[in-house]
């Protein structure tokens, strides 16, 4: 499990690589530099992303090694039998949990729950909530509303269709890009942690 957390922190660190040169360039360039938080804001939440698929994925392995308990998500994950082979490292089931897993986005917070189901019982945001004693509700929303923002950068160019004059971009700034950052890097760690604690 702990690989899952140590790519993470590689991850968040090339979102902060590019923050810094944000700075500099702020400074030193008289050219319009917000591309670059919008790319930080994409950045962060494939960082959570592959986060949460690398979890699930290692949890389910550790369950399937007798490392930690089944979940009745986890009873219910099929394997058609000629995929199972004999292999100490249990690569096909691995492969397996990839394959299924592959074009699923694990980013809004209740896909975000249901993928932790496969390797832990409890809710996994109620546990967060509790440890970084914040309103749950409100980690849903916040969440959410940053995985609202990714995809308008993603998928629509960051565009304002409602005014008037056209290829206007939403507005985007470096406190609300760092307090995004911030925000998802405490859910990621804490996620790690309550995972630890719970259900081994």
């Amino acid at each position: 499990m702990k690989a899952a957390i140590e790519q993470f922190r590689e991850n968040i660190q090339r979102v902060k690589n590019l923050e810094a040169s944000h700075a500099y360039l702020e400074v030193n360039t008289e050219l319009d530099m917000s591309d670059i938080l919008r790319a930080e804001v994409v950045l962060i939440v494939s960082a959570l992303d592959t986060f949460i698929h690398d979890i699930v994925r290692l949890g389910m392995l550790k369950i399937l090694k007798g490392e930690r308990k089944q979940t009745p998500k986890y009873q219910n994950f099929s394997v058609k039998m000629k995929i199972i082979n004999f292999d100490e490292k249990y690569s096909w089931f691995e492969e397996e949990i990839r394959r299924r897993h592959s074009q699923l986005s694990f980013q809004q917070a209740k896909d975000i729950r249901e993928a932790i189901d496969h390797v832990s019982k409890k809710d996994i945001l109620e546990l967060v909530a509790n440890k970084i004693e914040k309103n749950k509700d409100e980690i849903i929303k916040s969440l959410n509303l940053i995985i609202k923002r990714r995809n308008q950068i993603a998928h629509e160019s960051d565009i304002d269709p409602t005014t008037k004059y056209p290829n206007t971009r939403y507005p985007i700034d470096e406190q609300q890009t760092k307090e995004i950052i911030t925000f998802i890097e405490e859910i990621v760690e804490t996620i790690y942690i309550v995972i630890e604690e719970n259900d081994k």
